[in-house]
């Protein structure tokens, strides 16, 4: 489905839980998704 190559590996990691009630958040960076697709290439 994807047309990786058989010898590559794509790890995938989830974090799940809660943030200690002390903790401070974490700043987030803005993103356009368009910036981040690719199309027919890698």
């Amino acid at each position: 489905m994807l047309k990786i190559l058989d010898d590559y590996e794509f790890p995938c990691y989830l974090a799940l839980g809660y943030p200690s009630k002390d903790e401070k958040p974490i700043p987030q960076h803005e993103i356009q998704a368009e910036d981040r697709m690719h199309f027919n290439k890698w």
